[in-house]
């Protein structure tokens, strides 16, 4: 509606809706975490398989319509009956998950870049608290500045730019390991974090 009336929105409704922040680095061709995403326990399982074959020892489960860490879980990736144990969450959690291989590196921290535009306005590396592997500022990460390697910069722009043109001009990625684990479009937060850790105010970056 405001839209409509000549009102710019950031980001467009029509943008978020064609696009899922867990699913949507599928749709490029860049550096990402090996993921599977549905609700098929025997897909699932194969995917998880694969893993086990090039070495991984364990996986993360994540809802694909929560936030903040919230409802992820990791799992040992020999876990009896694990696709019964997916099934089961799938339905616990009224829908499809994304199952991804646990990546030792995050307990060296997580990044997250903030992208308006094909720009790149500021990062920061969140890590968790001792014990925990959630890189999540809610659940108690701690973050410091810090950079992108140039040769992962160029694909984070591409990307930024190609989603410009949908109506998503604001997008906000999780950087594991050199790799992207997701593209947060709904609510690409932390402007406040990486502003502090940047010493300087992002928003007129964005406004």
């Amino acid at each position: 509606l405001f839209e409509s009336q000549g009102m710019q929105v950031k980001n467009s409704p029509r943008g978020i809706l064609r696009f899922s922040e867990k699913m949507t680095i599928e749709r490029f061709h860049a550096p990402s975490i090996p993921s599977y995403f549905g609700s098929n326990a025997q897909s699932f399982k194969e995917s998880v398989l694969d893993w086990k074959e090039q070495g991984y020892e364990d996986i993360i489960l994540k809802p694909v319509n929560l936030f903040s860490g919230i409802g992820v879980e990791k799992l040992s990736i020999d876990t009896v009956n694990i696709e019964s144990y997916f099934s089961q969450k799938v339905s616990t959690l009224q829908g499809a998950l994304v199952a991804q291989p646990f990546l030792k590196a995050v307990y060296q921290g997580e990044k997250r870049a903030l992208l308006y535009r094909g720009k790149h306005i500021g990062s920061i590396l969140k890590k968790a608290v001792s014990g925990s592997f959630l890189a999540n500022i809610a659940q108690g990460a701690s973050f410091e500045k810090t950079d992108i390697a140039e040769n992962l910069m160029i694909p984070l722009k591409e990307i930024s730019l190609a989603m410009m043109h949908e109506g998503v001009d604001f997008i906000a990625v999780d950087i594991l390991d050199d790799k992207i684990s997701e593209i947060n479009i709904t609510c690409p937060g932390l402007v406040n974090e990486v502003s502090k850790a940047q010493e300087r105010n992002l928003t007129p970056d964005l406004f």
